[in-house]
């Protein structure tokens, strides 16, 4: 599975890299599809109330998803032996997904730094700004820019969930992220949002993400390497949180016990 995972997100990425490169125009042609035809409506679509609850759904899951998986992991890393549907290396790994996908690679670093104008704000569809290929970083826009799409980037880190959950639900839910991500993929081009390759390299890049985190918690793990990293981890998050609970007035632990050594006998 993992295998197959990473040959479908890398061929998308070089697909979508030789396709947009080749054909730059195809970005320009699928923004002008949506545009409406009285000029003093740009893209229509974008004031439909389905296109806005969809919006609001996808900025309302990964907040709860995070909110969810914080409260679980907290609870079992204070109180190991509690029975909690989500372990502690689960939620780690979904903070992660989302935290270095739609919150350190998208909002941090691409979307601040890669000046490509929005569909709207070009000279095609009556804006001021030329059009510009998603490889030109040569483009005037300022600050939260159109390259990649961030919030379709929120809807693929939703993958990391269905990375772990139970083999007989694995591919449904692969399959209920991947309908999902493109329904907000396609709610941000028809909008004006976003080009065309702005959601596929959102979608990508996203995708990569979570399979290297998946690999990094999950898959190549090596005997006494990620038990010690664990450990390690684990006592680097407690000082921290009981240096910020003391700053506080608290004194409380999110940690008493420690990560259990994957080797060590289950009590």
């Amino acid at each position: 599975m993992a295998r197959v995972g990473i040959c479908l997100i890398g061929g998308v990425l070089l697909a979508a890299a030789c396709l947009f490169a080749l054909y730059p125009s195809l970005d320009l042609e699928v923004a002008l599809h949506f545009v409406g035809g009285d000029p003093g409506r740009k893209f229509p679509l974008a004031g439909k109330s389905a296109f806005k609850i969809l919006r609001q759904v996808n900025l309302a899951v990964p907040a709860t998803v995070l909110a969810i998986v914080l409260t679980f992991t907290a609870i079992q890393l204070n109180r190991p032996r509690a029975r909690i549907f989500i372990p502690p290396r689960v939620g780690l790994f979904v903070i992660a997904a989302l935290a270095l996908g739609p919150g350190l690679l998208v909002n941090g670093l691409l979307k601040p730094f890669w000046p490509r104008p929005r569909p709207g704000s070009i000279l095609q569809t009556g804006g001021s700004e030329p059009f510009m290929a998603w490889w030109d970083i040569g483009g005037t826009c300022t600050g939260n820019c159109s390259f990649v799409s961030g919030e379709v980037s929120v809807a693929f880190a939703l993958l990391a969930i269905a990375a772990v959950m139970p083999a007989v639900l694995r591919r449904g839910a692969f399959a209920v992220v991947l309908v999902y991500g493109a329904a907000i993929a396609f709610m941000r081009v028809a909008a004006g949002a976003h080009f065309l390759s702005d959601v596929v390299f959102a979608a990508g890049l996203t995708a990569l993400v979570v399979w290297l985190l998946h690999g990094l918690f999950f898959r190549w793990e090596r005997p006494g390497v990620s038990a010690a990293g664990a450990d390690a981890f684990a006592r680097a998050l407690n000082a921290i949180i009981v240096t910020a609970g003391r700053l506080i007035g608290g004194q409380w632990s999110l940690m008493r016990g420690g990560f259990v050594r994957r080797d060590a006998p289950r009590a």
